[in-house]
């Protein structure tokens, strides 16, 4: 996901950078006037920020941090109405191999988010305040990187694709 809405629906935040030479970063962009106005500023040389994501009552904002693949972080700040800074960063995970596409939980207490290679992503949760281990989800289904957590909270849907392989002979003498 390379957008997220405020919690006021009057800002968007979304992934962008100004130059080829510069690192991804995460703006906030009005919808009434078309005002940017930058968040983050991921370090020189990194691949930078995405995946944002507003907690269900609007006052922090969560997003993946890629300094190389496959080293990332979540990482999180406060935010007023305006998505305004309003506080430092914090990483909610460390170590944790490309950890992406994070969602809030009910009532904001932890998010859940993506992680590991790209062919074999897995579910975790993990306190969003940053303390704790992160928690595997245990999934039936399979995994993937691609899910949504209700509105309220209370469940995950994900899509989970298959493939199906086939061996073919072809007779190269021919």
């Amino acid at each position: 996901p390379h957008l997220a809405w405020s919690s006021d629906g009057r800002h968007l935040v979304v992934v962008q950078r100004t130059s080829d030479d510069e690192p991804y970063a995460l703006f906030a962009l009005s919808v009434e006037s078309g005002e940017i106005r930058r968040l983050t500023s991921p370090p020189p040389g990194t691949i930078g920020d995405s995946g944002p994501a507003i907690s269900p009552d609007g006052l922090t904002l969560v997003f993946s941090r890629m300094l190389a693949y496959p080293v990332a972080d979540l990482i999180r700040f406060a935010v007023g109405p305006d998505l305004a800074r309003r506080g430092d960063e914090r990483r909610v995970t460390t170590g944790v191999v490309w950890p992406r596409n994070p969602a809030w939980s009910a009532g904001g207490k932890s998010v859940v988010f993506a992680a590991g290679s790209f062919f074999s992503p897995t579910l975790w949760r993990v306190d969003a305040s940053g303390s704790g281990t992160p928690r595997r989800l245990p999934l039936a289904a399979g995994e993937s990187d691609d899910f949504t957590i209700s509105r309220d909270g209370s469940r995950l849907a994900l899509s989970h694709s298959t493939g199906d392989s086939d061996i073919w002979i072809v007779d190269l003498t021919r």
